[in-house]
């Protein structure tokens, strides 16, 4: 009897553990595994400049291509390798976890001795899950010595500068370092290229001013706005402020000398004209020269021809077009317009 109380016990407990009763019914609450969130990276490996005595054994049969496969990708701090295809193509999954997707992610390209060979900058934003053409070469490797030194600086912040003078030069010597390597280099070893690196930011004077560039330009953009629309000052005061900002060697849109001619057309527009709006704004800068940059600038202008006065329209209101490519130069300190401020006739459609 006892036996019999056991049996109907157990087999009791297991209907409750398995909300199962006759006839086949289902499970109740069935345990769903939790897929976690991952991020993926794709890119490619661009290196046509690695030695023959690195990859002597890592060509295609019968073809000079480099097979890419012997190579791997390594994310930051993390143990784990990426496989490389034979083309230099690569696809990266990582748990959402185990980054921070708020930060940026060092990619570093393995020889086949496991040593650091190229690297990359991945700028990860909250948010997204997927990243393509996240290529690795020997100038994202150069970027990346770059802000290992500067810590204020990102890639993206490099490259909106459009200006590659800063990094060129150590993109040639990592070049330089890719003809001669070992299977066992390793590029973050290299005292030459870390000395580069170091005398490309130490030497390049005018970094904080590139850093801060585009707020001295919307400085001195909402200063010019301030003085044109204050039609209750002196004309000549306001004049003051636009020469203020502007070089002495200042050209016309045909390249001729015309700081006195700015100065003299502005004189008399102020004295014929209310100006309501003149607007300034940065869409775009690129550099062209160390010292130069060049400033989309969009402007919106609404003046009116002031009672008693004359002048070749009576009122305008709109935005200025084409879109004005102002020239700026670091002068004495602070930024000048060089050219591309437009204010002749032939020069202001709208």
């Amino acid at each position: 009897m006892k036996k019999l109380i056991s049996i109907f016990f157990i087999s009791g407990f297991l209907f409750l553990l398995t909300g199962c009763g006759g006839g086949g019914g289902s499970s109740s609450n069935p345990l769903v595994p939790i897929t976690e969130k991952t991020v993926t990276i794709n890119g490619k490996i661009q290196a046509d400049e690695i030695s023959d005595s690195l990859l002597a054994s890592l060509h295609f049969a019968a073809s000079s291509a480099i097979d890419f496969s012997k190579f791997s990708v390594k994310i930051g701090t993390l143990d784990k390798l990426y496989s490389v295809n034979k083309e230099g193509t690569y696809s990266i999954s990582v748990a959402e976890s185990s980054v921070n997707t708020n930060s940026n992610l060092i990619l570093n390209v393995l020889s086949p001795a496991k040593s650091v060979i190229l690297r990359g900058q991945l700028e990860l934003k909250s948010g997204e899950s997927s990243y393509s053409d996240v290529n690795i070469n020997p100038t994202t490797t150069a970027l990346v010595f770059l802000v290992e030194k500067d810590s204020s600086l990102t890639v993206s912040k490099i490259l909106a500068q459009e200006y590659p003078a800063l990094y060129t030069g150590l993109t040639e010597q990592i070049n330089s370092w890719l003809k001669i390597a070992s299977a066992s280099s390793d590029i973050t070893k290299v005292e030459a290229l870390k000395n580069e690196a170091t005398k490309a930011v130490s030497d390049f004077s005018l970094i904080d001013i590139i850093k801060a560039k585009e707020s001295q330009i919307n400085a001195n953009y909402a200063a010019l706005k301030e003085s044109f629309e204050n039609n209750n000052a002196s004309i000549s005061s306001r004049v003051d402020v636009l020469m203020s900002y502007i070089h002495p060697d200042f050209v016309n849109g045909a390249g001729n000398a015309a700081y006195d001619d700015l100065k003299n057309t502005t004189l008399s527009r102020f004295d014929r004209y209310q100006i309501s709006k003149f607007d300034f704004s940065v869409q775009k800068i690129s550099h062209t020269a160390s010292d130069t940059i060049v400033v989309e600038t969009p402007i919106f202008i609404d003046i009116k021809l002031l009672p008693g006065k004359e002048g070749g329209v009576m009122a305008v209101s709109g935005p200025v077009t084409p879109i004005p490519q102002m020239i700026w130069k670091y002068s004495g300190g602070k930024w000048l317009i060089i050219k591309g401020l437009p204010y002749l006739r032939d020069e202001l459609q709208f």
